[in-house]
């Protein structure tokens, strides 16, 4: 019984190492995405929450720009569009017991439409992933994701046809996408056809994350906004 156990324990750690270094080469292909436009536009607020709201959070991300040579800069207050995509990745090391990665990602496209009436942010399609990488413990006991989505502009239309993978909210100019688990290392979502517009003036799109993972009494949690 003993060897079978053993077994199995290499056999989990063999699985979380082939997770881990398909999230490596993940990352690895975002550091090699177009450069983006940094922008330090304030005209649209944060939406994701202060650490100081979250008791045990003890790790806060700035923004992270990609860029080719997988150099960043920061600004604030949050991750503005190109044109044509957003992106944003960021992972901080924490040691709940055995060391390993929290990780957290968001990719989104769309198309810039300036018309003579009306002006649209629209045919959005993203994804959205949070992870942790380690193997001591295997599982978070909790994890939770949250992305936002938003514009600044008056008399903006929002509309967002799918999201699998996550509860979504429409309000003050902005998208929220939620989803939490219990004992798991990772949490993904997608969504499609997304759309901002208005007939009067708006910028953006703007986008930031927030991911945690929970063991025990203790909570780490990541920002990119």
């Amino acid at each position: 019984m003993g060897g079978r156990g053993e077994l199995i324990q290499i056999m989990r750690v063999l699985s979380r190492l082939t997770r881990v270094a398909a999230l490596a080469a993940t990352a690895a292909v975002a550091l090699t995405a177009a450069p983006m436009a940094a922008s330090a536009a304030t005209t649209g607020p944060a939406k994701v929450s202060a650490a100081a709201s979250l008791p045990h959070s003890n790790y806060r991300s700035p923004v992270v720009y990609l860029a080719p040579s997988g150099t960043g800069s920061s600004v604030t207050p949050q991750v503005t569009g190109n044109g044509s995509s957003i992106s944003g990745y960021h992972g901080v090391s924490i040691c709940p017991e055995g060391c390993g990665t929290l990780a957290q990602r968001f990719d989104t496209t769309y198309q810039a439409s300036v018309g003579v009436f009306t002006s649209c942010f629209q045919n959005m399609n993203g994804t959205g992933y949070a992870s942790w990488g380690g193997t001591s413990p295997f599982n978070a006991d909790n994890m939770t994701l949250n992305q936002n989505i938003w514009v600044s502009g008056v008399g903006v239309a929002i509309s967002i046809s799918t999201s699998p993978g996550a509860s979504v909210s429409i309000s003050n100019n902005t998208i929220y996408f939620s989803e939490a688990a219990t004992n798991n290392w990772q949490l993904s979502h997608s969504f499609t056809n997304a759309r901002f517009c208005t007939k009067l003036a708006m910028t953006g799109p703007y986008e930031n994350s927030r991911d945690s993972a929970t063991f025990g009494t203790h909570t780490y949690t990541d920002f990119i906004n």
